[in-house]
């Protein structure tokens, strides 16, 4: 259950005393889903900022792992950030999994999940709030399952842009400026007088809520939450038919604040005077922070997978040239198989049992080298002079070659350009990714 704090919040909004629901605002006459401004009668002073307010405010640097960033927050005020900014520098690009509030005098590590699988990770660099992750992947972010963020990324990408992109913020930037209705959308979002969030409702009913407790934080993030929602605010129906049943939104918005009651929910972040926790509940999944028993931000939305799975892919340990020396194998053995029918059962069994022991033995023997190549690039960037070095022991030279493409073909390692202008390999977050779930297994 809720605690007593949300529970409070959404009885206020049930009531509509200290909140006002406005006329829903539509794109156009075709529009399948609308937007219903929520304004704030009574508010006192703010005790924080957005980060969207003043971007530089936070220090915040790589970790030197995918999941991590370290936010540091050396000014007087309390730091609020929202859940799915993306953090973009020279490093890769992240996604907060839900939002903080930055105490002053604070260094906290932060959860996130990288949104560029082939992207090279280096620790320390600094990285600057930059854009917001789409509607459509919230959930998948604030899961923090990395390799779903990955999948769901690709398969967002070739949904809205027919190709496959693995880099989140270049599949967002493209669709802002390939599709002129998601920017009209952008442009006209509705932001009135004292206006603390908005409800967005769709065919299937509330598809999102989002509330502020004041209406500088709201003003603040608006034209972002615009682009968050533009997908699905563009949709549009072929004849106008639908027309806003007032009614029935509100049958709908009271339907969806009792799903709220009833959601579990996660504490995930907690500072002096501040948490933060995740909401799971039927259908629906989300988060809100607190400050001083103050409900400061609140985040729900309606969830479902809006896309199809994407078929699985070989083992990504084994080489095109490897893959196609098994099914050589394979062949090979196949034709003994049928030459063997009239022989003795004892002779047929083995053929396949010594198929499945080759494949076997190859893919961890492939595996194993794998590890030793990535793991001699988690520190730094190595060049191959460097890393056939370091290795000399371990691993023979023409092997390393074959690892090091293997990496690059799998978007496990990238070569980059040290200062010196000489070429050097690094592990992508891909790379790292692995590197850790195969130092698990062992």
């Amino acid at each position: 259950m809720i605690s007593k704090t949300l529970l409070n919040l959404i009885d206020d909004l049930e009531r509509q005393e200290t909140f006002r629901f406005l006329e829903p605002w539509r794109y156009s006459s075709k529009s399948l889903a609308l937007v219903v401004p929520i304004v704030r009668v009574r508010y006192g002073s703010r005790e924080y900022i957005v980060i969207d307010e003043v971007p530089g405010i936070l220090s915040i640097r790589d970790a030197g792992t995918v999941g991590k960033v370290i936010v540091e927050n050396g000014s007087d005020k309390h730091v609020f950030i929202r859940g799915g900014c993306i953090l973009e520098g020279l490093t890769q690009p992240r996604a907060l999994r839900y939002g903080i509030l930055v105490e002053p005098g604070t260094t906290y590590t932060v959860d996130v999940v990288c949104v560029h699988a082939t992207s090279p990770i280096r620790r320390g660099k600094e990285l600057r709030p930059a854009l917001y992750v789409p509607f459509m992947l919230k959930h998948v972010i604030s899961r923090g399952s990395q390799n779903e963020v990955w999948d769901s990324i690709g398969r967002y990408a070739l949904a809205y842009l027919n190709r496959y992109v693995p880099d989140l913020t270049e599949v967002v930037r493209s669709i802002e400026k390939a599709q002129t209705k998601i920017a009209d959308v952008i442009e006209k979002f509705p932001l009135v007088k004292d206006q603390v969030g908005v409800i967005i409702v769709g065919t299937k009913g509330v598809e999102a809520l989002e509330l502020f407790d004041h209406p500088k934080s709201w003003s603040a993030i608006a034209k972002n939450a615009g682009k968050e929602f533009g997908e699905i605010l563009a949709e549009e129906q072929e004849i106008p038919i639908f027309k806003p049943d007032s009614e029935a939104i509100k049958e709908a918005i009271n339907f969806f604040l009792g799903k709220i009651k009833e959601c579990r929910e996660t504490e995930v972040f907690k500072g002096k005077n501040t948490y933060t926790k995740l909401l799971e509940g039927n259908g629906i999944v989300g988060e809100y922070t607190v400050l001083n028993n103050n409900t400061i931000h609140l985040m729900v939305a309606r969830t479902e997978k809006p896309f199809k799975k994407r078929e699985k892919r070989i083992s990504p340990y084994a080489r095109l040239s490897e893959i196609r020396e098994i099914e050589r194998y394979r062949e090979l053995l196949s034709s003994i198989l049928s030459e063997m029918k009239t022989t003795e059962p004892r002779r047929r069994i083995y053929a396949p049992m010594m198929l499945m022991h080759l494949t076997l033995t190859r893919d961890r023997r492939v595996e194993k080298t794998l590890f030793k190549v990535l793991k001699a690039l988690r520190e730094k960037q190595l060049t191959w002079t460097e890393l056939v070095e370091k290795l000399s022991r371990e691993v023979s030279p023409a092997t390393i070659s074959r690892r090091l493409k293997n990496g690059i073909n799998q978007g496990l390692i990238t070569k980059t350009l040290r200062e010196n202008g000489k070429p050097a390999y690094t592990l992508t977050a891909k790379g790292t990714a692995l590197l850790e779930k195969l130092e698990k297994k062992r």
